[in-house]
């Protein structure tokens, strides 16, 4: 009712067949941890996932929509952005390498504390983090040492990574707001319409109607009703939120209601609207999360516990605000 979304943890297992992968697999474990609630697959409205086939023809076989995780499409876009910049790019990289090997380590750690950093070519983040410090470092790199200065820069080439990393901070920032767990999906498809106006070639991946996007027009409804167009929408679109229809009804006018109570009501029901909305999240940060926090449970030195105990760990850590020492008394 406060618009204040809260994370719960239904279950963290292995499928029902750990030797069937399918999406019917996913349905019938999502069926399965539902009837433990007492509830039932029509109580699934809309999954947050990768846009992994899986994730999409288990979203078809509910016959609900799928909201992709906006941080994916954002690093295709930024790694897309990068090609242009390989050639300079995988120099660094190269760089990078030679100096974190002993000797050119020895020779660098007398001049800087800060170390070397190589790139990860499955995040981008890596590559901006590497430009970063080279252009922190690059007065202390030894150009006359002969495996060295082939790699390193010319003043042109170095100008070149200056204006590089202006814009990579540009897209650090909208990365960075996409780890918020209050971000919306209003805010994500203004940050994306944001970087389309300033990076053009980005718009294969994070324009609202690009091909990677599962469900389309149900995120479009989304962002008009957030936007406070619920009541210009077509037909067609408040279809896709009818499931949301008791948030978002209108208020029936009261004749009696002067112009400025009107102006006034218009205004509240589309805040009101904003409100229902902003907890959907656009991004499965929170899942991620869960499995960092998951791999540090289990540790080196309990690979053999059960899963059920496992499970049990994770369930009464992420459901802390549901249970208590007295609690815990009573089932005693």
């Amino acid at each position: 009712e406060s618009g204040e979304s809260e994370t719960v943890l239904l279950a963290f297992g292995p499928l029902l067949d750990e030797g069937d992968l399918t999406a019917v697999s996913h349905k019938d474990f999502l069926a399965a941890t539902l009837t433990i609630f007492d509830r039932d697959l029509s109580s699934v409205i809309f999954i947050v996932a990768d846009k992994v086939n899986v994730n999409k023809l288990t979203a078809d076989l509910l016959g609900v929509p799928l909201i992709g995780c906006a941080c994916h499409p954002l690093n295709l876009a930024i790694k897309k952005y990068l090609v242009e910049f390989e050639p300079i790019l995988g120099k660094i990289n190269n760089l990078m390498k030679k100096l974190q090997l002993i000797k050119c380590s020895a020779v660098l750690r007398k001049a800087t504390t800060k170390r070397p950093i190589t790139r990860n070519v499955t995040r981008w983040s890596s590559t901006f983090d590497m430009v970063q410090r080279y252009l922190v470092i690059k007065e202390h790199i030894d150009s006359t040492n002969g495996e060295l200065a082939p790699l390193i820069p010319s003043a042109a080439e170095n100008i070149k990574l200056k204006n590089l990393l202006k814009e990579l901070k540009n897209m650090e920032s909208v990365s960075k707001k996409l780890q918020k767990s209050d971000v919306n999906l209003w805010e994500v498809r203004k940050l994306f319409d944001g970087l389309i106006e300033k990076y053009p070639s980005m718009n294969e991946y994070l324009s609202a109607s690009a091909k990677i996007v599962k469900s389309p027009e149900f995120k479009k409804a989304i962002v008009s009703c957030m936007d406070g167009k619920y009541t210009s929408m077509s037909e067609s679109k408040k279809s896709k939120v009818e499931m949301f229809r008791e948030c978002v009804q209108e208020v029936p006018a009261q004749t009696e209601e002067s112009f400025a109570d009107q102006l006034l009501k218009k205004q509240k029901m589309e805040n009101d609207m904003f409100d229902t909305f902003k907890w959907v999240p656009p991004t499965s940060n929170v899942v991620e999360r869960c499995f960092s926090r998951a791999k540090i449970f289990q540790g080196s030195h309990r690979h053999n516990m059960l899963p059920v105990n496992f499970e049990s760990q994770m369930f009464l850590f992420y459901n802390i605000k549901l249970w208590n020492a007295g609690s815990v008394g009573k089932l005693v």
